[in-house]
């Protein structure tokens, strides 16, 4: 064949490497495990979801944690097709240990083991379908669903009565420069008119949960900068966590001194969604200081 007549050839077909890898046999394998999987941990993702829908819950992103374990998974399309993928048998002795801790926790009601369990099972099933390149190149997407699985109760206790703590405290020093004067008892902050009581849902420690949640997502999905600097966007979630609470505090507190109890009751609720959508305009414009330039491959700063 002359030059000119290769010039002229079409060119193949353009294969979607990823189709090619992940065949029919593998998505069954796949979709079998998942169900496998689902049925022995039944009890344990039922736990899950009424630690979620509960009144005042602490995990209400529970639920979107699929949705951005699929985003993140889509940003990275291009590296997971050229990630090569074979059943690594390497990872047999990690699942079997998964697996039994699993039915370990469900024998014996641990929800924090059989949760461990169940994350590690997935972890480890991925690896032997899939195999190691795969796995590193999904780690921290695999990695992130560790948030679905509820905090174990003395860890969530001691974490919630040490932010409550630092909220009350903060928010009592802050009327201060607002002049405001004030009497701490505990967790109860007495102004002239008004009494605020900083409860568990109060603490901060949700809005903390919710904004580490959102702000490793959204360091991992922001482009543009270097990975430090993303990494510090992640860590900035606590101090903004902690500012947000302590601002919602003092507004609960000076509205109810100012106004009496009824007003203060009126913007208890809405002034959370108000501080979680703040914390987020914060997160984004932080991440537009630092030189962050795409969203998922979006050009949205």
């Amino acid at each position: 064949m002359t030059t000119q007549e290769q010039l002229a050839a079409p060119s193949p077909p353009q294969i979607n490497p990823l189709t090619v890898r992940l065949d029919w046999l593998t998505l069954a394998l796949l979709t079998a495990s998942a169900g496998m999987l689902g049925f022995v941990a039944r009890s344990v993702l039922k736990q899950w979801a009424v630690a979620y829908l509960e009144p005042n819950s602490f995990y209400v992103y529970g639920p979107a944690i699929p949705f951005l374990v699929g985003v993140m998974l889509w940003h990275r399309r291009a590296i997971l097709r050229a990630a090569p993928t074979a059943p690594s048998y390497a990872a047999l002795p990690a699942l079997f240990a998964s697996l039994g801790v699993l039915l370990l926790g469900v024998k014996h009601e641990i929800l924090a083991v059989a949760s461990l369990g169940l994350l590690c099972s997935v972890w480890s099933g991925v690896w032997l379908i899939l195999g190691g390149r795969f796995f590193r190149a999904a780690w921290f997407s695999l990695l992130f669903l560790a948030w679905m699985a509820p905090l174990p109760g003395p860890l969530l206790h001691e974490a919630t009565f040490g932010s409550q703590q630092l909220s009350t405290e903060l928010t009592d020093r802050f009327l201060h420069i607002l002049q405001f004067p004030t009497t701490l008892h505990g967790n109860v902050i007495t102004l002239d008119s008004f009494s605020l009581f900083v409860e568990e849902p109060c603490s901060g420690f949700m809005l903390l949960l919710t904004l580490l949640v959102i702000s490793s997502a959204f360091a991992w999905l922001a482009g543009g900068g270097p990975p430090a600097r993303r990494l510090l966007l992640f860590g900035l979630s606590l101090p903004l966590a902690i500012a947000d609470n302590v601002f919602r505090l003092t507004l609960l507190a000076v509205v109810g001194d100012s106004f009496g109890a009824r007003a203060e009751h009126v913007i208890h609720d809405p002034s959370g969604l108000a501080v979680v959508g703040l914390g987020l305009l914060l997160l984004f414009w932080i991440a537009r200081r630092m030189g962050c330039r795409t969203f998922a491959g979006l050009p949205l700063f």
